[in-house]
Formats: structure tokens, C-alpha cells, sequence
């Protein structure tokens, strides 16, 4: 069991602040209430089991490592600043009421071995481990009376961040658009709704307002879904694999992570999303009247409001990954050709690092899975070639 209390301190005892009051004749100082004590803040509290089993088979050429855990954690200290109203006249302190739950396992295999003998040995190896771990709310502060695809108990954390409207289509055609219920109306953002155009993409409706669980033949933030579980991604694994034979060697490493989603940045989900940026390559497979199969749906006018298109099915991937992500191969001269240079070796190597992508999902929105964010910054590839020498 482990203990945790990095959070604000002195939350048990009432604190107050001066500020200015009343005027008489000049302005006076008051007193203010500050944070509600809570007299029963303790420790947040962590409960781990873990368990293990490494086993060697087969001359000790091949091995095996498997671990696996379980961590309950409660007490977890947060304000209730959503099932408090905010007509609530005070600021909240910290209480302890929320729990998640845990738990994964790591495996690793291993085989080494050399063939061959004399100058045409051979030695190598290869090794591949892969984990899996994830977690979920059991206890959170939720609003009450919440709708219930809205609650996120029972969910890993960070879910929330996947919430979106379920996309149909593009309304390709007129025929398309006078296809729907009078009065329909499409969500844009915050800003308003849309009547139905050609060009605009459509969406499911799958719940009306007000806690109506039958489509209303709207498209609202209530037509929302959770699109997915895991934007953390609870999968990791890799592989490396190497030779030497005689004075050359070589060794590569392979990694990635997946089982989890991203929807794309607000800011490209319209074309152009600010003034100072130009407009991502991919809307380039956009309606168009010359166009009208486009994968995206039509460019909405850029200005104020803005016009980005919501959150949506279309703009959420898998973010599932594989890279190349280190090669080494380096060459030692023969003794017999160093010793007539009259130096002690001469290593000829060469390195790289994340030589890039072999497989994802993203590929036409032209950005790293790694980096999880259109507007980050790729992560470059570097190659470096050397001489090493000993006299």
C-alpha cells in the first residue's frame, strides 16, 4: 500500500484572506472566507499486486519474462465542483472519493544462438515483448442526474476526449438535402446550427434534447457518443533482432503502441484554421461542385464565428503504430590489416534513429501517430556515420 498527498496543503484547516470593503469616509479592509476545511482530508491510497515468472528453456537459448499487475487506488483527492451546484457560495477543498481501478501485464521472448563454426560462425538473436494495461473510473465526480452516455464511470481515464457526433456522409446532392425531416437542422459549434446545404456533412441523430432518448430530427451536442475508450494508448511492443559474422555486425530495433484513438485538432478541421495558417493537404479531398465525391465535406467560410466543423467520427483514428525506430551496423578491420597500419582497431559504424513509419492509419493527414497532435513538431529522423580509432 502506498500513500499520496500531493495536493494543496493545510486543506484541513479554514483559511481567510483580506480584501477591501465597505466605504466610510475611505474604503475599510475586510475579512473573506477562503477554501472550505475539510477536517477528514487524508491520504490518497494505492493497493498493488503484482506478480511475476521469468523461465529459461531450451540450452538457455530461449527465455521468457512475463510480469503482471493490479492496483486499486481510492481516497483519490478532487473537488466536487461538478455535483456541487454553482450557486454553492464558497471555493471546495480537496475530499477524498474517487477510485480507479488498474491493471495490465508485460510478456518477453527472447532466443539467441550461433551456427556455424570456425571463421563462418554466425551469432544471433531476436526478441519481441509486448504490454497491455489499462484502467477505470469506479468512483468520480459526475453531475446529478447526468445522461447516462454521458457518464464516464465504468471508462479509462481520459475518454472524455473522445467524445464526438457519429459522421453519416456528406450531403453530396440536392436530392440528398431534401431528403430530410422539415426543420432539420445540423450543429456547427458552439456558435449556432446550420440548415442543411449541399457540401455539409451530415450526421447521425441519435437522441433528441432534454433527456428525449428518440431522435428529435436535429443534430445536437446531444446526439454525442464516446468514439472510442483509449486515448492513452494501453498497448505497447517491439522487436529487435541482430547478427555478427566475422568483423560486421548489425542490430534493429522496432517499437510502436496502439488500441487507442485521437480525434483531430480544431483548428484542422475547417480549411485554413487561422489566418497565419495555411490549410492542411488533406482537405484537398473535399466536396466541390467539380468534386462532388470528395471524401470531406465543402470549405466553410473562415472569419467570425469560426467555422469549424465538430468533433465527429470522420476526424477520430486509430492511432496504432509501428516504426522503425534504431538500425546500427558497424565493421571492425581485420587484426591482421590493423596491425600492419600499426593502430590498435579501426571501427567503421553506422547509426540511425526513426528511419520512419511501417505501417498507421493516418497517412493522409500527413503527421506523426507518435507525436499524438497535428501542430506538434515531427520527430526527425537522424543518421550518423563515424570512425572509431584506437592507437
Amino acid at each position: 500500500m502506498l500513500g499520496n498527498d500531493a495536493v494543496g496543503a493545510f486543506q484541513w484547516l479554514q483559511n481567510y484572506s483580506l480584501g477591501t470593503g465597505a466605504a466610510f469616509d475611505g474604503v475599510t479592509t475586510s475579512l473573506r472566507e477562503g477554501t472550505l476545511a475539510n477536517r477528514d482530508i487524508t491520504w490518497e491510497k494505492s493497493v498493488n499486486y503484482n506478480a511475476g515468472f521469468d523461465a529459461t528453456f531450451w540450452k538457455k537459448m530461449m527465455n521468457l519474462k512475463m510480469d503482471m499487475f493490479y492496483r486499486h487506488t481510492y481516497d483519490i483527492l478532487e473537488t466536487r465542483i461538478r455535483s456541487i451546484p454553482t450557486t454553492f457560495g464558497a471555493s471546495l477543498p480537496d475530499e477524498n472519493y474517487a477510485e480507479v481501478n488498474a491493471k495490465g501485464f508485460e510478456i518477453e521472448l527472447s532466443y539467441n544462438n550461433t551456427i556455424g563454426s570456425g571463421a563462418n560462425q554466425v551469432s544471433y538473436f531476436v526478441s519481441g515483448n509486448f504490454g497491455y494495461a489499462t484502467n477505470e473510473l469506479v468512483a468520480y465526480d459526475e453531475a446529478e442526474g447526468i445522461r447516462p452516455h454521458l457518464s464516464r464511470l465504468g471508462l479509462p481515464i481520459g475518454a472524455h476526449n473522445t467524445l464526438g457526433l457519429r459522421a453519416k456522409d456528406v450531403l453530396r446532392t440536392q436530392a440528398d438535402v431534401d431528403a430530410l425531416p422539415d426543420g432539420y437542422t445540423i450543429y456547427i459549434n458552439r456558435f449556432g446550427n446550420m440548415a442543411p446545404q449541399v457540401g455539409l456533412l451530415d450526421y447521425e441523430d441519435i437522441r433528441g434534447t432534454y433527456g428525449v432518448d428518440d431522435p428529435d430530427g436535429r443534430i445536437t451536442l446531444d446526439d454525442q457518443e464516446f468514439l472510442g475508450k483509449h486515448v492513452y494508448p494501453p498497448m505497447t511492443y517491439g522487436m529487435s533482432l541482430g547478427a555478427s559474422w566475422k568483423q560486421l555486425s548489425f542490430d534493429v530495433l522496432l517499437q510502436g503502441n496502439g488500441g487507442h484513438s485521437a480525434m483531430l485538432h480544431a483548428n484542422a478541421r475547417r480549411v485554413q484554421g487561422r489566418a497565419e495558417e495555411s490549410t492542411y493537404a488533406f482537405w484537398a479531398d473535399r466536396w466541390r461542385p467539380s468534386d462532388p465525391n470528395g471524401k470531406y465535406p465543402a470549405a466553410l467560410r473562415f472569419g467570425w464565428p469560426p467555422t469549424d466543423f465538430p468533433a465527429s467520427s470522420l476526424f477520430f483514428r486509430n492511432m496504432t503504430f509501428l516504426r522503425l525506430k534504431a538500425v546500427n551496423l558497424s565493421y571492425n578491420l581485420p587484426t591482421d590489416l590493423t596491425s600492419r597500419l600499426k593502430i590498435g582497431g579501426l571501427r567503421i559504424f553506422y547509426s540511425g534513429t526513426n528511419l520512419g513509419l511501417i505501417f498507421d492509419h493516418i497517412k493522409d493527414w500527413g503527421y506523426d501517430p507518435e507525436m499524438n497532435n497535428i501542430r506538434a513538431y515531427p520527430i526527425m529522423a537522424t543518421h550518423s556515420l563515424g570512425l572509431s580509432l584506437t592507437l
